[in-house]
């Protein structure tokens, strides 16, 4: 079998911040040491291409309920309004009550969080799959198509093989 999953040596950098719903979240520990996919946006704007994922992530949740799924929004601002911004639109922008609970709100610095990750620019939304060690082990940019949702769907499958082993 090709491996999808890549080499586990970028582990995701320790951050903190809130979920839609105000309780505070610190990633990667606050993960629960299970495979988790992650989405982060830079931007409302980026919200298209973030929402383009959402479908999918569902269907790997109905078959892998181990993986867990984490939206971040990566703020460059640290102060209370554009935090309290942020959370309305979240809260206004979507119907489901369950990610409210799986947004978190970051007030990082996005230069700090880009380098640590090792991605080239904030003019896009990025989406991981983090191991149950917080290692980024497959990710892609921009809005879901087919090729990358299928190569994210063998990715999970080929990690909770691994998992199991």
């Amino acid at each position: 079998m090709n491996t999808l999953l890549l080499a586990a040596v970028l582990l995701f950098p320790t951050v903190h911040g809130r979920s839609v719903m105000q309780r505070h979240v610190a990633l990667p520990s606050d993960l629960a040491g299970r495979p988790t996919i992650v989405l982060i946006t830079f931007g409302q704007d980026q919200q298209i291409m973030a929402d383009s994922w959402l479908p999918l992530f569902g269907q790997i949740q109905t078959e892998y309920p181990a993986v867990g799924y984490r939206e971040v929004s990566v703020s460059n601002f640290n102060d209370r309004l554009t935090r309290c911004t942020v959370d309305a639109y979240n809260n206004f922008s979507t119907q489901d009550p369950a990610v409210y609970e799986n947004t978190v709100v970051l007030s990082a610095g996005r230069s700090r969080f880009l380098r640590d990750l090792h991605l080239p620019n904030d003019h896009t939304t990025y989406t991981l799959l983090l191991d149950a060690a917080g290692f980024v082990r497959w990710r892609a940019a921009g809005t879901m198509t087919p090729l990358n949702g299928q190569r994210l769907k063998e990715a999970v499958g080929e990690l909770s093989e691994k998992s199991k082993s």
